[in-house]
């Protein structure tokens, strides 16, 4: 229960730190140098704020450092952002569900499902074995 509860923490802090970074990135890089560029120069922030707070969510609900109850928590926190894209690319961009997955086989796109693997998986990567 504690994987599943900090998987939606950990998805809600890094999704707010994206919210935050998405319309800079939007606005300023994005014109300047391009949707895959933008994202480049974005990931790495994201990458580290992703394991900032899975590290803090780990020692706050004291996820275990069993390898099970981290990947929960990365699956929890994967699905509830896949879907939190897919409904913001819907609502927000007004695309259909089917251009919001079509987007997904862009580069940027590609990039960006590499990047929700990577979310998944640092529960998991920066377990602590005591």
């Amino acid at each position: 229960m504690r994987a599943l509860a900090a998987g939606a923490t950990y998805f809600l802090g890094v999704f707010a730190a994206g919210c935050a970074l998405g319309p800079l990135r939007e606005r300023a890089i994005v014109p300047a140098v391009g949707e895959t560029v933008a994202f480049a120069v974005e990931l790495p922030l994201m990458l580290i704020v992703s394991v900032l707070v899975a590290r803090w969510v780990c020692r706050r609900d004291a996820v275990p450092a069993a390898i099970a109850a981290r990947v929960i928590m990365g699956v929890v926190a994967l699905v509830l952002l896949l879907l939190a894209e897919i409904a913001g690319s819907v609502w927000l961009r007004g695309l259909s569900s089917g251009a919001a997955l079509a987007r997904y086989a862009t580069l940027p796109g590609a990039l960006s499902l590499a990047a929700f693997a990577v979310f998944a998986a640092i529960p998991a990567l920066i377990a602590e074995r005591r």
